[in-house]
């Protein structure tokens, strides 16, 4: 790129109206502090279709025949996408462990166990669930299907190819990258074996009606996600969770995430690593705006002595008396409601609902995203 490239410099003006029109897209947000990040990585665009300016990039973003497509070209570049296999293990010793048995326990996932990774990157988590459900045997018992979708089509293509460096495995057993990966010309593969679980797509997360073609699932990985948007849009995003979820099926979050002020639908579960979220099984529906001033209070309400996970029901946040009762005590005796405790191991920063008749199961749809291939 030339020294006169370089002088291409995008003003506070023209940071703010690409920043909106991102966020509007997508629901991405970004501070005053990421200005100087986008012109670095977005001027290489400008310069690509031969414009001279930032306003000029935006303009051809809002009316050229081709300013979608280029949208999702910015996307791809303005994004980071870091991750790799068995990153946040806790929640995946926690599906073999705990999820799954419960779901089956509860009538569910015992022909078909269909999960869904939502912005699964470059395809380290959806092949990483592959290979639990493989060593725990669930594949044997039940037909398993694991969904990977996310807005960048780069990385998309990336986890279908299914081809991975030495970055990737930073914390993977070494047994399991022999048995789940070839090593070919200096990178990772894998194996049939696993590809045939998988399948993934390009999916913005606010399109809730593109959405339907995930069908409906068991459990929803969504991790990291919801902190780089807005509170509008996250909450549209957990409107389409709850729509894509079967009644009793789970919701993971990040380790630095909660619904606390987005949505008082699920029930909490407290696993013994970790906190979930979980759909009613019974004909319930609470108000998804509805604030969730005390959930993250009565997290300590929601384990027995026993440690068995003990679940609390839609609302039961908010009446101190019921939570001591879930919590079996006295509900005379119940507190006041106390502040926000942090979840175990939170870091400091990282199409309508369908009305459900108890005891029914909603038809599951498969999904229409392509089959992973090893070509583009």
């Amino acid at each position: 790129m030339s020294r006169a490239h370089d002088e291409i410099k995008i003003s506070p003006e023209e940071f703010r109206l690409l920043r909106d029109l991102f966020n509007q897209h997508c629901g991405l947000q970004f501070g005053p502090e990421a200005r100087l990040s986008m012109e670095r990585r977005l001027r290489e665009r400008v310069v690509v279709l031969n414009l001279h300016s930032f306003g000029d990039y935006y303009a051809y973003l809002r009316s050229n025949s081709r300013g979608r497509a280029e949208l999702e070209e910015a996307l791809d570049v303005i994004t980071v996408n870091e991750t790799y296999f068995f990153r946040e293990d806790y929640q995946l010793r926690a599906l073999r462990n705990e999820i799954v048995p419960m779901l089956v326990r509860g009538g569910a996932a015992k022909g078909r166990l269909s999960i869904w990774s939502a912005g699964c990157s470059t395809g380290e988590e959806v092949y990483s669930i592959a290979m639990v459900a493989r060593e725990a045997g669930m594949t044997a018992a039940r037909e398993v299907r694991i969904f990977g979708s996310d807005i960048s089509r780069r990385c998309v293509v990336a986890a279908r190819k299914g081809i991975y460096g030495a970055s990737s495995f930073r914390v993977t057993p070494p047994e399991m990258r022999r048995r789940y990966f070839e090593e070919r010309q200096g990178a990772w593969h894998v194996t049939d074996e696993l590809r045939a679980l998988c399948q993934f797509g390009h999916l913005n997360l606010l399109d809730a009606s593109r959405a339907a073609v995930v069908g409906r699932v068991d459990i929803i990985f969504c991790r990291n996600v919801l902190i780089y948007l807005d509170e509008p849009s996250r909450r549209k995003v957990i409107e389409t969770f709850y729509e894509r979820l079967l009644p009793g099926g789970f919701l993971l979050l990040g380790h630095s995430e909660s619904l606390l002020n987005v949505s008082t639908a699920f029930e909490l579960v407290h696993l013994r690593e970790d906190l979930i979220y979980r759909k009613p099984a019974a004909k319930l529906r609470l108000g998804l705006r509805e604030p969730l001033a005390a959930l993250e209070a009565v997290r300590a309400a929601s384990i027995s002595s026993s440690g068995i996970p003990r679940v609390l029901p839609p609302g039961a946040e908010l009446d101190p008396a019921a939570r001591a009762a879930a919590a079996g005590a006295d509900p005379r005796l119940a507190p006041a409601a106390s502040p926000p405790a942090p979840r175990p191991g939170a870091a400091s920063s990282q199409d309508g609902a369908a009305q459900v008749k108890a005891g029914s199961e909603p038809p599951r749809a498969m999904p229409a995203f392509q089959k992973p291939s090893s070509s583009v």
